[in-house]
C-alpha cells in the first residue's frame, strides 16, 4: 500500500513529539488526559498535562492545534480551561516540541512560574 504524505501536521503527531521530548527530560506528563467536572457542567480532555514531580498535581495543560494560524488564546476553549486556575499553553508544530519541552525544564529547575498563555510554534516563542 502506498503512503500518501499529507502537508497538513496532524494533532496526534504534535503530541506524541511534546510527549517524547517532555518524557526524554524526565518530566511526567499524560496524554489525553480526561477531566471530569461536576454534574451539569462540560467534561474536559486535555490534550496533554504535565504533573508536578510527586504526580499529584497538574502543573500545566497543553493544548495542541494545527497549524500557525490558530485563534488562541480567544477561543472559548482556552477561556474553559483557564477557570482550572492552571496555565494553559498551545502548541501548533512539532518542530517546536522540542523547544516547548525545554521551556518547561528550564521553568521546573528555576522553581519559575508559568505564563498564563503561551503559544509554540514555528516563529514563535
Amino acid at each position: 500500500m502506498k503512503y500518501h504524505h499529507s502537508k497538513k501536521k496532524h494533532e496526534d503527531n504534535i503530541k506524541a513529539e511534546l510527549f517524547l521530548h517532555l518524557r526524554n527530560l524526565g518530566i511526567p506528563c499524560v496524554l489525553e488526559y480526561r477531566h471530569c467536572t461536576p454534574i451539569g457542567q462540560r467534561n474536559c480532555r486535555f490534550d496533554l498535562v504535565v504533573l508536578d514531580a510527586q504526580k499529584e498535581n497538574i502543573i500545566l495543560i497543553v493544548e495542541v492545534k494545527n497549524g500557525p494560524n490558530t485563534i488562541w488564546p480567544d477561543s472559548k476553549q482556552f477561556a474553559r480551561y483557564s477557570k482550572f486556575n492552571v496555565p494553559v499553553w498551545c502548541i501548533t508544530d512539532s518542530r517546536a516540541a522540542k523547544r516547548m519541552a525545554e521551556q518547561v525544564k528550564h521553568n521546573l529547575d528555576n522553581n519559575l512560574s508559568f505564563a498564563s498563555s503561551f503559544k509554540f510554534g514555528i516563529g514563535s516563542a
